[in-house]
């Protein structure tokens, strides 16, 4: 006969998660997605005019799925933060995959921010398209910040290269979200 404590003691080994180290492949295939989601952002920014961003206000137009995609990045970026900080330092070939996935993603990130920027000259008319986003923007900064730091640390043969691009990423969401919090204020 089993006693209870003996059941209950191995319900919960087996319920137990099995926690594994994650590895330089798999930072690089979340870094891969982050890109992805960037990428995919493209077409709806590309979309915004005068015409269509005041559509924001009923839910349509090109910012809802803007926003939601940089909620996206935000949320994804949050989980790959908390995995790579399991990483252990990586070199070698380990530590190219994850920096050539970062560059790919800091290229591609920056290029969707200077593409919300110039669209920013256009909708100065349409305030109220500047906070919400503004604010995703914000939170998409902080994250960003928060990998870039966290593969800093953990990949510190390109440790110089990852700070310059997360540097030049930086500035242009600084800039971005000047002029969107300046669409706000008018």
């Amino acid at each position: 006969m089993v006693s209870l404590r003996s059941f209950v003691a191995g319900v919960a080994l087996v319920m137990a998660p099995v926690v594994t180290a994650i590895t330089a492949s798999e930072v690089a295939k979340g870094i891969d997605d982050l890109t992805k989601l960037s990428l995919d952002l493209q077409r709806p920014a590309n979309s915004i005019t005068i015409i269509n961003a005041p559509l924001l206000v009923i839910g349509q137009g090109p910012f809802p799925q803007i926003i939601l995609g940089f909620n996206q990045i935000v949320t994804t970026g949050t989980s790959l933060i908390q995995q790579a900080n399991d990483l252990a330092p990586l070199a070698g070939p380990d530590a190219d995959l994850v920096y050539n996935s970062y560059q790919k993603f800091a290229n591609t990130h920056t290029a969707l921010i200077n593409l919300l920027i110039s669209k920013a000259t256009i909708l100065d008319k349409v305030p109220i398209v500047g906070s919400p986003i503004a604010a995703v923007l914000r939170s998409d900064e902080s994250i960003i910040d928060s990998l870039s730091i966290t593969l800093i640390n953990k990949v510190d043969a390109h440790a110089t290269e990852i700070s310059a691009e997360a540097s030049t990423l930086n500035e242009a969401l600084d800039l971005c979200i000047q002029r969107y919090t300046g669409i706000t204020e008018g």
